[in-house]
């Protein structure tokens, strides 16, 4: 069994985020939740300022703010506001919604290329910086737009990973990039990373958005990002993770498509479990407040004023996605502003319950061994948490379709298998004057080196599940795929 824990060290949430406002004024605590303190018994202090679902709090967006592509991107309205002016008219009625839920971006890597157009003094100066960190063995403080940063002596990046000679810091958000232009994504001469903790005292997008500008005045120009990988949370305050999802997990109450599925068992205890790898998609499902207190204070009263709404609930559980590449790639968002800009799909699309679902809870035993999974019913707690989930992050303006794998052309992969085998022909005293030849040449060796059809579809099928491109018909978890509508949604697996 599978011990790690479901989240990573860094762990945390985003200034993408929204907030379902409680019963009483807009943004003001429920009383009768009160405090809290942490799981040891030390009391965690309460933030002090504005409630986390205060006006100024610039992490809580509106959902119009994701489903409306007219709105500017740096806009931030709150829910709340919308709530408390009557003008919410979302598909979900509130009382089939998580009060006090927020959802944000909980993790942002990114790639890219920059081209340099001047010779920029700022620049000279981050150089003359990382030669006198250099020199002193630590790095040297520096402002840049307004950000009170650390210049590194060195950079990022060894082995396979391209190497970046600049790094500059500030809490939470690591740059990295090189000042010789690139025109390949293969050698990206940028790198930036917001983490957990980034995302819940500064917010993603405002540290991606800083980061940008911190490119221009080097003297560069940022024409090319991707996604490496993000994470979507939502956080749920007073919902105890054990009575809601935790028991039904360990009695597998539920369906996935993920051969890969482990709750976290350690030394305090089951604290929540994970679905998936992290190669594509992961879900972690655990007890936020657990997981708050081992961090430092600073990051608990952030938590309050941007997740909690400026206070410790006695309950806090948490449900993240975590989304690296090859995923986005099969759905052709290729660039970050494609991700930023599709947010509301994506979730939809992490969070289906009916069409074959990556993960959803059901409200009893699911029969495996008849293969008549999908016949169950969904956990009514799990139902109201992908609600709350995609009611947050808006309706999508646009559908989330996965590329037509079928127009790859796959002219790299020809040429070299063309060149191996004309190599090996070559070697042999073989000619090869015809794709003909080239083709009676592959069966021969494939006769003479005894290679059987089930050794090639175990090396098909690795590589298939690594692309995601396998199709479940091979093995499929949730039931005979006999009729002709099976196999219509076998064509739509996750």
């Amino acid at each position: 069994m599978n011990t790690q824990p479901p989240i990573a060290d860094d762990d945390s949430s985003d200034d993408l985020g929204t907030r379902v406002a409680a019963s009483g004024p807009a943004g003001t605590p429920n009383a009768a939740s009160g405090g809290g303190a942490a799981e040891d018994g030390t009391p965690i202090q309460e933030a002090e300022g504005p409630a986390g679902a205060s006006a100024g709090n610039t992490h809580l967006l509106s959902s119009q703010w994701f489903s409306d592509p007219s709105l500017p991107f740096h806009d931030k309205v709150l829910l709340s506001q919308l709530l408390s002016d009557d003008r919410y008219s979302g598909p979900v009625a509130l009382d089939d919604l998580y009060a006090n839920a927020v959802v944000a971006v909980d993790w942002l890597e990114t790639g890219g290329l920059i081209r340099w157009e001047e010779d920029s003094r700022v620049l000279l100066q981050v150089e003359r910086l990382r030669e006198a960190a250099g020199a002193a063995g630590q790095p040297e403080p520096y402002v840049l737009c307004d950000q009170e940063v650390l210049i590194y002596p060195k950079g990022i990046g060894s082995g396979k990973q391209q190497h970046l000679p600049y790094r500059i810091e500030w809490p939470g958000v690591m740059l990295a990039f090189d000042t010789r232009n690139q025109d390949s994504r293969q050698h990206g001469n940028w790198y930036l990373k917001v983490t957990g903790e980034g995302c819940v005292q500064l917010g993603a997008m405002t540290c991606y958005r800083k980061a940008g500008e911190i490119v221009q005045e080097l003297g560069g120009v940022l024409y090319d990002q991707w996604v490496k990988r993000i994470d979507f949370a939502l956080d749920l305050p007073d919902v105890d993770l054990k009575a809601e999802f935790l028991d039904a997990f360990r009695q597998e109450h539920f369906l996935t498509s993920s051969k890969s599925w482990n709750p976290y068992d350690g030394p305090e205890g089951c604290s929540g479990f994970t679905v998936g790898t992290m190669n594509r998609v992961k879900l972690n499902v655990y007890d936020k407040l657990r997981q708050a207190k081992k961090k430092d204070e600073l990051y608990q009263l952030a938590m309050q004023q941007n997740r909690w709404g400026g206070r410790i609930p006695n309950a806090a559980t948490r449900i993240e996605y975590q989304i690296r590449k090859p995923w986005l790639d099969e759905y052709g968002l290729c660039r970050a502003d494609d991700v930023f800009r599709m947010i509301p799909a994506i979730i939809s699309r992490l969070a289906e319950l009916e069409k074959r679902p990556f993960f959803a809870m059901t409200n009893g035993p699911v029969d495996r061994k008849n293969k008549h999974q999908n016949r169950c019913g969904r956990l009514p707690a799990w139902v109201k948490a992908v609600a709350t989930f995609q009611t947050l992050a808006g309706q999508p303006h646009e559908p989330l379709e996965r590329v037509n794998r079928e127009l790859i052309g796959g002219k790299r992969a020809l040429q070299s298998a063309m060149g191996f085998l004309t190599s090996a022909a070559a070697k042999s005293g073989r000619c090869i004057a015809t794709s003909a030849d080239l083709v009676e040449f592959l069966r021969e060796q494939i006769e003479r080196n005894e290679v059987v059809d089930e050794d090639i579809f175990q090396k098909w099928e690795k590589k298939a599940r690594k692309e995601g491109t396998f199709r479940e018909s091979q093995d499929f978890r949730f039931g005979n795929r006999s009729d002709a509508k099976d196999e219509q949604e076998e064509e739509e697996c996750f």
